[in-house]
């Protein structure tokens, strides 16, 4: 998963972050492990111990021209059941 999320990371996504786009997304866990892997730096020997609950986003920062983020911000979303 890995080998393919980070070259289309870097070949898609980045690019539009450098020049100060807003990007939306939306993956399932293991894209989203590889990439939290790749954003944050996480040796091999630790991704066991990277948790990505349900229901938070995950909000990075990039600066023009860097290629890693400059901040990271974790938010909760709650949800409220909607009786019917």
């Amino acid at each position: 998963v890995y080998a393919r999320v980070v070259p289309y990371f870097e070949q898609e996504i980045l690019p539009k972050l450098q020049n100060g786009e807003n990007i939306l997304l939306v993956a399932h866990g293991n894209s989203i492990r590889a990439l939290i892997k790749h954003l944050d730096q996480v040796p091999e020997a630790e991704m066991a111990n990277v948790e990505m609950p349900f229901g938070q986003l995950l909000v990075y920062t990039f600066e023009p021209g860097q290629s890693l983020p400059v901040k990271k911000e974790v938010l909760s979303v709650e949800i409220e059941a909607v009786n019917a």
